[in-house]
């Protein structure tokens, strides 16, 4: 600091100059500070929150704890008997083995209709290859190429169409909603004006 002014005594030629320089400098110093020490407490503490899923060493409970803790809250709410929650138990874990052999099942059903689906779409195409001729087959090509890399997934790029973009949400926010009144954007003139 006392180099700073003596350089500033060298340059400048009264003391109201000095002290004017000297105390910028030292609210300009003060602010970087404080600023410096603000980001460094905000990024260490966004850097210690938890991240929505909670806890990253939290283990997820299996379905049998899941059930127990159902069956005991039902049986602080509705004082049921060992004999009744314990039937519930069982019912809710028949239950649940039953939903999960259909999931499975609905998982086999879904991955054949694809591949019947895949099946399909060859055939069709070595249908219309087989009907052009080798020019046209070369534009064809290109433009199944050219299909194909426009939307990320080989097929209809139409929801597709840039990151984030949701259909449901368009649905959401725009059919659901009362259509609105038109606006006026200016006053009727009224017809008995004198000028």
């Amino acid at each position: 600091m006392k180099q700073a002014i003596s350089k500033l005594k060298k340059h400048s030629g009264s003391n109201s100059a000095r002290l004017i320089l000297s105390s910028k400098t030292i609210r300009i110093r003060r602010l970087t500070l404080f600023l410096a020490f603000i980001f460094i407490g905000f990024t260490t503490l966004t850097a210690q929150r938890p991240r929505k899923g909670g806890e990253m060493d939290k283990e997820k409970p299996t379905t049998e704890e899941m059930i127990q803790k159902r069956v005991d809250l039902m049986a602080e709410k509705l004082n049921l008997t060992e004999k009744q929650s314990a039937e519930i138990k069982d019912l809710m874990l028949k239950h649940q083995q039953e939903m999960q052999a259909e999931n499975e099942a609905f998982k086999e059903q879904l991955k054949a209709h694809r591949e019947k689906l895949k099946e399909n779409r060859e055939a069709l195409n070595q249908g219309i290859k087989s009907t052009l001729t080798e020019e046209q087959l070369k534009t064809y090509e290109e433009f199944e190429k050219k299909l194909k890399n426009r939307s990320g997934r080989g097929g209809n790029s139409r929801f597709h169409r840039r990151p984030g973009y949701r259909p449901e949400r368009f649905n959401r926010r725009f059919h659901q909603r009362p259509p609105r009144q038109p606006q006026r954007f200016h006053r009727p003139i009224p017809e008995n004006v004198e000028e």
